[in-house]
């Protein structure tokens, strides 16, 4: 679980930043060493604070889920429809991504001024 503390700057709000760069060091360093993992961003403070008896300065801002995989995941580019759409295929775990050309802007590519 990664926490925005109340004591080191107020308002969770301005942590969301160290919380991504935190944890995807973490996903990457447990990948390194064989592991796999999913955040989980959609979850309830409250109860999860008062189940684990959190401190009331910490704020639950990004659950890390850490474990040996028991699938194989490729990431794999779009369909030829444009679906992004997640799939199983022969035991393999397929995960759709955009091409990288899709999604960043290019000034040359859209006609912008420099």
């Amino acid at each position: 679980m990664i926490c925005a503390d109340s004591t080191v700057v107020p308002g969770a709000e301005k942590f969301k930043t160290d919380v991504g760069i935190c944890a995807q060091t973490v996903m990457l360093a447990a990948c390194e060493a064989g592991f796999g993992g999913c955040m989980i961003g959609s979850f309830s403070q409250e109860p999860l604070k008062e189940i684990l008896g959190i401190p009331a300065q910490l704020t639950p801002m990004l659950l890390l889920a850490l474990g040996k995989p028991d699938e194989e995941v490729r990431i794999v580019g779009e369909a030829a429809d444009g679906s992004v759409t997640y799939y199983r295929e022969n035991g393999v775990h397929h995960v759709q991504k955009r091409e990288l050309e899709h999604i960043v802007i290019s000034p040359e590519k859209e006609g912008c001024d420099r």
